[in-house]
């Protein structure tokens, strides 16, 4: 119906989410502090030794999650008339994003733990995750402001 600013932001956060697809979440590092092994939204890259921990494997969980995380914020942004279903969706959203990120820091420190290096973690690998929190937050904002102005119009009739 009124639909404004969160639709926007409900596109950024699918966006954001394709986006981890190609960036790297986590970087395990050997002792001289160079990356062994990064891992992505869709698979793992190792260098050196480390590369036999990885090779052909792929991080299913941490796949499904986000997919999940694309399905569900695209399914409420088309969903903008029924904004009671669309603030249930947004929310699902959100739980499927933090357990997604759970299950990516478990990815981290058991393939840390499993190969014997170091987990390295910088601020930058967990900015789209969490720009997609932002985003789904603000998204959900904006319906329940819609949800109360449709309320407040129905009321004045």
């Amino acid at each position: 119906m009124i639909q404004r600013i969160q639709s926007i932001y409900l596109l950024l956060a699918a966006l954001a989410t394709l986006a981890v697809y190609k960036s790297p979440l986590f970087a395990l590092t050997d002792p001289s502090g160079r990356a062994a092994i990064a891992v992505f939204g869709t698979g793992y890259e190792g260098t050196g030794i480390a590369s036999h921990f990885v090779d052909g494997r792929t991080p299913w969980g941490i796949l499904i999650l986000a997919a999940l995380v694309v399905i569900l914020t695209l399914w409420s942004l088309f969903g903008f008339k029924n904004r009671k279903r669309q603030i249930k969706l947004i929310w699902s959203s959100i739980v499927a994003e933090l357990v997604w990120l759970g299950t990516a820091a478990a990815y981290a420190c058991s393939l840390a733990s499993r190969s014997g290096l170091s987990l390295s973690v910088k601020c930058g690998y967990y900015a789209l995750p969490v720009l997609t929190l932002l985003f789904l937050i603000l998204a959900l904002r904006g319906v329940r402001h819609d949800e109360r102005l449709i309320r407040a119009a129905d009321r004045l009739r």
